[in-house]
């Protein structure tokens, strides 16, 4: 599932390159971070992370509330010494649903099942 982002609103996404134990990777430099549609959710530098490993992606629109917008996928790729020599480590795209800034989520829950 996409994580709903309304036009006008941002929020700060974070990286962690792990070894296979769990431990953290050593990263060679600031990691490169990349957006599907930069023209609708833009990257930003994250301030207190020098390092790279958090960005602040911002939803700039325009979304036609009419119309179901596409998911725009944000991806994160590093040089990381995972222990065995550096090699280049890209994430699984995150996915973000631009929303219109006046959209407002509607979900459906159930209860756990009964007998009848």
């Amino acid at each position: 599932m996409a994580f709903a982002l309304k036009v006008g609103q941002r929020t700060r996404l974070h990286v962690a390159f792990l070894r296979v134990d769990g431990s953290p990777g050593t990263i060679a430099g600031p990691p490169t971070w990349t957006s599907s549609n930069p023209a609708m959710v833009a990257i930003s530098d994250d301030p207190v992370s020098p390092n790279g490993l958090s960005v602040y992606v911002e939803c700039l629109g325009p979304v036609d509330p009419a119309v179901a917008s596409r998911v725009v996928e944000i991806r994160c790729a590093g040089e990381v010494d995972l222990g065995t020599g550096v090699r280049l480590i890209q994430t699984l795209p995150f996915e973000i649903q631009p929303q219109a800034a006046e959209t407002t989520a509607a979900v459906i829950t159930a209860e756990v099942p009964e007998s009848i």
